[in-house]
């Protein structure tokens, strides 16, 4: 199965998310939207996929022209809502998602992304979610001077780990190491300057 997530124009001219399933004879499946505050856009970023087929799409949504949260929703295989969960910072200011990952056994949803601080700066964040629920269990955010944004996040081989990557203080490369539990194993900062997009 094809898992695909964006956002479709709505009559009066909005973005609301979109996530479609395709399978492999190239039929489409099923497919659901979500729509937040009349007027305002609402875009999925992120799509992924647990082993019983549930699927787990995270995006922005507008609250206002200039403030969007980081909302994520669970759908079964069958494209029906199971929850929906909504991360807000600092009001009347940009939260943005940037992946999503769930864990081989379908416990733990992880979303990484960034957050603007009142002082108009990024902070990164990751947001451990119970995949059961929606509730939120644990929160990393960076909190350092500077620019810092998760690009990535990624499960370890044995499922007893994650991996993020992004960018601190405009153009420093990092890949940290975490437990399930957000705390961190160990931090690699390359000394070449640059952005990090993708790790594996």
């Amino acid at each position: 199965i094809v898992y695909m997530a964006g956002y479709t124009t709505s009559g009066n001219g909005d973005k609301d998310f979109i996530t479609v399933t395709r399978n492999i004879n190239n039929v489409w499946r099923n497919s659901a939207t979500h729509s937040g505050l009349a007027g305002l856009d609402d875009e999925a970023m992120a799509i992924t996929a647990d082993s019983s087929g549930n699927v787990y799409v995270t995006g922005r949504s507008q609250v206002s022209p200039t403030d969007t949260d980081i909302v994520t929703i669970k759908y079964d295989n069958s494209m029906n809502q199971q929850w929906i969960s909504t991360y807000s910072g600092a009001a009347g200011l940009v939260d943005e998602p940037t992946d999503i990952v769930v864990d081989s056994s379908g416990q733990y949803v992880y979303v990484g992304g960034y957050v603007t601080t009142p002082g108009g700066e990024k902070d990164y964040i990751l947001i451990e979610y119970d995949a059961s629920d929606g509730s939120e269990i644990n929160t990393l955010i960076s909190n350092d001077p500077g620019e810092d944004y998760i690009a990535v996040v990624e499960m370890g081989e044995y499922n007893d780990a994650i991996y993020m990557g992004g960018s601190q203080s405009t153009t420093s490369m990092f890949v940290k190491k975490l437990d399930l539990s957000l705390n961190e194993i160990w931090n690699a900062t390359p000394a070449t300057s640059g952005y990090i997009e993708a790790i594996t």
